[in-house]
């Protein structure tokens, strides 16, 4: 079925899930920054997937679909992140709110979600 905006692939079970990659919700303390700028804004992540996040930033200004971004995310809590650990992504969804903006990227490359998700050590 073809929408003014946008292609549905069409489910043989019905479904209304788009996603290609499976979601998991992964809450940690990141950084973005739209590319070029230096300059990063906190945020935190809600939800992980192999190809992409759902991430909340204070403000409600900053952000348009499309816009290129850098994504810095320490997954196992080290304090600081390496330029080995920011992944590049694109903006594809801006959902403002009274203080906050709700974003979510589509990363360039997918990620392993191991990287993301490590067991944890029997103490």
């Amino acid at each position: 079925m073809i929408d003014q905006n946008r292609i549905y692939e069409l489910r043989p079970n019905g479904s209304s899930d788009r996603r290609r990659f499976p979601r998991v919700e992964v809450a940690r303390a990141c950084k973005i920054s739209i590319t070029p700028a230096v300059r990063f804004r906190a945020a935190v992540t809600s939800d992980v997937s192999s190809g992409g996040v759902r991430l909340t930033v204070d403000g409600t200004d900053g952000f348009d679909v499309g816009d290129p971004v850098v994504l810095a995310v320490s997954w196992h809590g080290h304090p600081t992140v390496t330029h080995g650990e920011t992944i590049p992504a694109r903006v594809v969804r801006v959902e403002p709110g009274e203080d906050r903006t709700s974003l979510a990227l589509a990363f360039e490359t997918p990620i392993a979600m191991a990287t993301v998700i490590k067991p944890r050590r029997a103490a």
